[in-house]
């Protein structure tokens, strides 16, 4: 697994201060590869280059810290969003969308912010805006029926560390807590070898059991775009709603061997599934927004420690969803907008 340029320019050059600076050090020009071989080639920590470390079965705590200067600052893609989680057409001639709602801060929408919604349905190709009352607005914590599928992936590469491992359980365990019983979830890990520990199950202790540390999964690779492949087929086939696939890594692809990232992406876009991909270490925040177009949410931070406070506000909006059910009488004919002041999504 290589860096590639801009991962580096981000990482290096951002720590020197310069562009300047970062090629009169190292003496590096970009290729037409996009690498930067000699700066791959310097050694950082653990007696390791970039490229050794990238590969390597076990990373110490104290390098991880060395490393934190080179690598890219926190980012994510979840402020000002209405995100259209799933919908479904009900045997009445309804419509029921699931919509998550986070402002400029990062901060869940709250009861005040959900009153504020407009929705727009299409009429003969024009837009036309439903009065108040004609449709209704439910929060999560008051819905029930089979509306969401997990599924969660894994990373257990080497790099991996058992508290990283733990800082992943307590993310998942947050977004399980945080919903009533409308779920059901499926947990896959990863290192070469990719394996579902945990098949679909709707019983809440089974699933946090589940996604647990494991200390028996053997370390090793990264089969990154493996073990999301396994979980993404499996979710795919389930037909509830809101369909969302977790993952969890702190590395780049570098063994897989039965999915590529672009069946990845088409899938994703063709399903309809919302990807919360959350990267640290040596994730390229480029790939992790790849993942996450559409409904998808990425976060990065360095260490994995910063992970659970940063994914936090993802978990709160998640709790504060909402289901907005149109009526078959005023659905329209085509797709249903909803709107709260300048943010906007349409029903997919």
């Amino acid at each position: 697994m290589r860096m590639e340029h801009s991962y580096l320019v981000r990482g290096v050059c951002g720590t020197l201060g310069a562009w300047g600076a970062c090629i009169g050090l190292f003496g590096c020009s970009v290729s037409a590869d996009g690498l930067f071989d000699d700066v791959e080639n310097v050694v950082i920590c653990d007696g390791m280059t970039f490229d050794e470390l990238m590969t390597a079965v076990t990373i110490s705590e104290s390098c991880k810290a060395e490393l934190q200067s080179y690598l890219p600052q926190p980012e994510n893609n979840f402020q000002d969003r209405l995100i259209v989680l799933g919908q479904a057409e009900n045997d009445d001639g309804s419509l029921s969308v699931y919509v998550q709602g986070v402002d400029g801060s990062g901060a869940a929408f709250t009861a005040a912010e959900w009153d504020n919604l407009e929705v727009s349905v299409t009429v003969g190709g024009s837009a036309e805006l439903l009065a108040e009352g004609t449709f209704t607005v439910t929060t999560v914590g008051d819905l029930t029926g089979d509306l969401l599928s997990m599924g969660f992936v894994n990373d257990y590469s080497g790099s991996m560390s058992d508290a990283d491992l733990r800082v992943t359980a307590e993310i998942e365990a947050d977004i399980v807590g945080v919903l009533p019983d409308i779920f059901e979830g499926e947990v896959t890990l990863f290192s070469t070898e990719v394996a579902v520990t945990q098949a679909f199950t709707e019983d809440r202790q089974t699933l946090l059991d589940a996604v647990t540390y494991d200390d028996t999964f053997m370390k090793d690779m990264t089969a990154l775009y493996d073990g999301m492949g396994t979980g993404l087929s499996s979710l795919v086939e389930r037909e509830r709603p809101v369909r969302l696939l977790v993952v969890a890594t702190d590395g780049q692809e570098n063994s897989s061997t039965e999915f590529s990232k672009s069946q990845l992406l088409s899938t994703i876009a063709d399903e309809n599934v919302c990807v919360l991909i959350l990267g640290s270490l040596f994730s390229d925040p480029a790939e992790l927004s790849d993942f996450a177009e559409g409904c998808g949410t990425y976060f990065y931070t360095p260490g994995y420690g910063q992970l659970k406070s940063a994914v936090s506000e993802y978990v709160e909006a998640l709790g504060t969803m909402v289901e907005v059910n149109v009526p078959a009488e005023v659905r329209g004919d085509g797709d249903v907008e909803f709107a709260v002041g300048s943010l906007s999504a349409t029903s997919r």
